[in-house]
């Protein structure tokens, strides 16, 4: 989904919705709305919440690096 150039994505754990995430410039820059914060990735926790700055580096580690073929 797309608004004012923002990207609103849904993380999920399998089947599983854990968020919805705004996205700018590749990086999560807003958590909207969680939904099992329990299947959250246990990097991105910090006192029992969802930490937005961990969240980030998490994906960061995940993401596929660019100069990857294909």
């Amino acid at each position: 989904m797309m608004k004012d150039n923002k990207k609103i994505y849904t993380l999920k754990c399998k089947d599983i919705s854990v968020c919805d995430i705004k996205m700018e410039d590749n990086k999560i820059s807003e958590i909207i709305h969680i939904y099992n914060k329990k299947y959250a990735p246990v990097e991105s926790y910090i006192f029992g919440d969802i930490n937005l700055n961990r969240l980030n580096d998490w994906l960061s580690s995940r993401a596929m690096p660019i100069e990857r073929d294909g």
